[in-house]
């Protein structure tokens, strides 16, 4: 028998832009999706943009992270809402 803390998360999306994380994380709250944010505290400590001609490492970059079984139905919901060419996992 499965507690309900015994689940496993997967990672879902990666970004290093802080406005997109938020929009993100905006649309997992509407839906009521259970999420696990990695590194959003990088972001907002360093807030630099590529746009701006930063350099940032990948290892500063904030991952969203769901259990397993909803896994699909965010990957799907964020190929249909998030602009291409942002890394989704």
């Amino acid at each position: 028998m499965r507690s309900d803390d015994d689940f496993s998360l997967v990672t879902v999306f990666r970004t290093q832009d802080l406005g997109l994380l938020a929009v993100v994380r905006s649309l997992l709250d509407s839906t009521g999706v259970l999420y696990e944010l990695q590194g959003g505290h990088s972001l907002e400590i360093l807030p630099l943009s590529p746009a701006a001609g930063f350099f940032r490492p990948s290892a500063l970059a904030a991952a969203i992270r769901v259990r397993s079984e909803d896994a699909d139905e965010v990957r799907d919901l964020l190929s249909r809402t998030v602009p291409t060419g942002w890394e989704t996992d």
